[in-house]
Formats: C-alpha cells, sequence, structure tokens
C-alpha cells in the first residue's frame, strides 16, 4: 500500500448500528471521504472508541471523544499503532486534528513513514473549506482504491 488517509471520526452518527462509511454524519467527515474515493486512496476511520475502523466494519453507535489529556492520547494511540502498522504504508495522510494526529506522527518519524496533515491548524470552517478545495483540485475520473 502506497498512501492512507486516515480520517477522524465525527461526533454525530447515526443511532443504529452501520457500516463505518454510512454511520459517521459530521460534514467533515463526509467531505473526508469523498476526497478519499474520488482519489482512489484506501481510508480507515481514528474512532475515539475503537481505534482504527475499516469504512466497512459495522459500528454501533457511541459517544466518546479523544480528550486533550495527553496520557489518554498516548494511550489510544498505543492500541492504534499495532492497527496502523499492519497496513503497511508508505505515506500517511492525517485528516485528523492534532488529539488523533499528535502520538501517531511520532511514530510515523520513528518508523520512516511520510506522513503529511493539510487541515492542521485550520479552525473547524477552514478545514472544510480545504478538503473540499483538494477534492474539486483532483481529477473527476481517479482508479478505485483497494479496500483496506
Amino acid at each position: 500500500m502506497q498512501t492512507l488517509i486516515l480520517i477522524a471520526c465525527s461526533g454525530r452518527k447515526l443511532d443504529h448500528p452501520a457500516p463505518a462509511r454510512e454511520l459517521y454524519q459530521g460534514e467533515l467527515f463526509k467531505s473526508s471521504v469523498a476526497y478519499a474515493e474520488r482519489a482512489g486512496l484506501p481510508w480507515a476511520v481514528l474512532s475515539a472508541k475503537l481505534g482504527l475502523v475499516r469504512p466497512d466494519d459495522t459500528v454501533l453507535p457511541y459517544e466518546q471523544r479523544l480528550s486533550g489529556r495527553l496520557a489518554e492520547q498516548a494511550a489510544w494511540a498505543a492500541r492504534v499503532v499495532p492497527q496502523l502498522a499492519a497496513l503497511a504504508a508508505a505515506e500517511i495522510v492525517f485528516l485528523a486534528g492534532a488529539d488523533y494526529r499528535r502520538h501517531l506522527t511520532h511514530w510515523c518519524e520513528t518508523e520512516g513513514i511520510h506522513w503529511r496533515a493539510p487541515l492542521a491548524g485550520l479552525s473547524i470552517g477552514r478545514q472544510l473549506a480545504q478538503i473540499k478545495a483538494m477534492y474539486r483540485a483532483l481529477p473527476h475520473s481517479m482508479p478505485s482504491a483497494s479496500i483496506l
């Protein structure tokens, strides 16, 4: 696998179990999925509760956020790293906030994995505008991504 896009979960969710690609209802999540799929790149969800979730994994609705506490973030990342390592990506594009990226980018650096965070430092509104601009900049027909 060359590039993997990691998308943060969203607070808005369906009220019943569904595949991850359908469960999360936030506008930024949906726009990020549209970008990844149009780019033909594999993607996965960074879930505060479940760690790394594949798009077609069925997920029960939940209410959990990743706190700003570094210890909690480190413990969460320790659960995610083995899942991420199994995917063997050469590059990771984080479409997720700093709380999700912080420890994972450090892991990428120690493993020699190139990473990018094109939405870093932007407000939610600017993140949404940026992901939509990234989407519009892609060619209309891109190859399909393999499912993780």
